[in-house]
């Protein structure tokens, strides 16, 4: 590789060799030179990647530091390819694991350290000019997200006049640019027969899931008469509350959705599908941003409901999750489920009910017991009346993907059906 010497690259994020650098919560890098502006600092430019760079010299230096590509897009794409078969190989010739718990969370530690190795792979784009990329020669699609990022970016600059570009590592670049095309096309649920339209950063919406509440809902039509207050509790994209909000509008029964999640995208994208699915029926909804239950909700001093809806995390995991999409899927050591659990009694109307959508990956791979919910309403004094299995196909269970990736588990049994 080369150093960043070169005077057209050195203006890519520099205007001078000492500089300064930090990661914002949307995973993007700033270069910047104002004082006023406390980032870590850089006392030499990043080393550059180009076309021609060997990947396994790529590699050798991601592990300690980041590199900026300047080359075409087909480069870059062969140099992301190349880089992860690497990482592949490393993985799938180290140490044998001998049970499926620790299999899958070796498979969990190594594609975070993998993503993190690629995230230090950057790509720049121009402030002033935000559909420009200063790195990939032939950029000539632009992505809107990551226009539309690089140009909130530029809004969180106290001086836009100092900086140059803003660069994403490769891994946030391809993740925008997948999540532009659902942000786009949109996802079809058939239980709204209409499409959700999902941002970057959210949890993407699972349609068996809210087909399994539609049904539920019609099944208990004279229940859901009474019900005034419903709760969507980690609401991800949503979907959730657009069902539910459908079923009661056409019952014609006056109501609220509350929606709360984590992730401040995720209310953004609520708010936007509700404008796209119910044209004047913002009223029906509040969104608040909150890491479980909800409390001081503007306007509203009651914070009980009839029903409360929820997919939490599914995934125990001994640390907390590093990005927001993880936080849909992972909790440290389960407590977002236990916490749900245990302080449902404060929230929950004492004939409400509680609609918890679970799988049961977790217990397939022996992160916990296979009663865990039922073990969970027991010790809080919780009635479960009513549980309903949804078996979904061989192809989309993450433990029977994780057998044959890594093949040396050999207990089959624990992977049926």
């Amino acid at each position: 590789y080369t150093s960043w010497v070169n005077p057209v690259r050195e203006r890519l994020i520099y205007r001078r060799y000492q500089a300064s650098y930090a990661e914002t919560p949307k995973g993007l890098m700033i270069g910047c030179l104002h004082p006023q502006i406390s980032f870590s600092s850089c006392p030499t430019a990043p080393q550059c990647a180009d076309d021609n760079t060997p990947s396994k010299l790529l590699l050798q230096v991601l592990r300690k530091e980041k590199m900026l590509f300047w080359g075409n897009q087909e480069n870059l794409n062969h140099h992301v390819r190349s880089v992860k078969k690497l990482l592949t190989k490393e993985f799938t010739s180290g140490p044998k694991k001998t049970n499926l718990p620790s299999v899958w969370r070796h498979v969990r530690d190594t594609e975070r350290e993998h993503s993190e190795i690629l995230n230090r792979l950057l790509i720049g784009f121009d402030l002033d000019k935000p559909e420009k990329s200063l790195s990939i020669k032939n950029y000539n699609k632009p992505v809107p997200l990551i226009t539309s990022l690089v140009n909130n970016t530029k809004k969180q600059i106290s001086s836009p006049h100092e900086v140059v570009g803003v660069v994403f590592g490769i891994n946030h670049f391809l993740g925008a640019k997948g999540s532009n095309q659902w942000a786009t096309t949109g996802m079809f649920i058939p239980a709204l027969n209409a499409k959700v339209y999902p941002f970057y950063s959210v949890f993407h919406p699972i349609a068996n899931y809210y087909q399994l509440l539609h049904d539920y809902m019609i099944q208990q039509e004279t229940n859901f008469r009474g019900v005034r207050r419903i709760l969507d509790l980690g609401s991800g994209s949503g979907a959730f509350s657009y069902v539910a909000h459908n079923f009661m509008k056409n019952l014609n029964v006056d109501h609220r959705i509350f929606c709360s999640d984590i992730n401040p995208a995720a209310l953004e994208c609520i708010a936007y599908n509700i404008d796209k699915l119910f044209p004047g029926d913002s009223r029906y909804f509040t969104t608040v941003l909150a890491d479980g239950f909800p409390t001081d909700i503007p306007g509203d001093t009651n914070e009980k409901f009839d029903v409360i809806i929820s997919n939490p995390p599914h995934i125990p995991s001994p640390l907390p999750p590093s990005t927001p999409l993880e936080a849909a899927s992972y909790s440290q050591h389960g407590q977002f489920l236990e916490n749900t659990l245990r302080d449902l009694h404060l929230h929950l109307q004492p004939d409400g009910k509680l609609l918890l959508f679970y799988t049961d990956l977790a217990a397939k791979v022996r992160l916990e017991p296979t009663d865990h919910v039922e073990i969970l309403a027991e010790r809080f004094n919780l009635k479960i009346t009513a549980v309903h299995r949804v078996l979904r196909g061989k192809s989309s269970i993450p433990p029977v993907d994780l057998y044959e990736q890594v093949a040396f588990y050999k207990d089959n049994h624990t992977l049926s059906l």
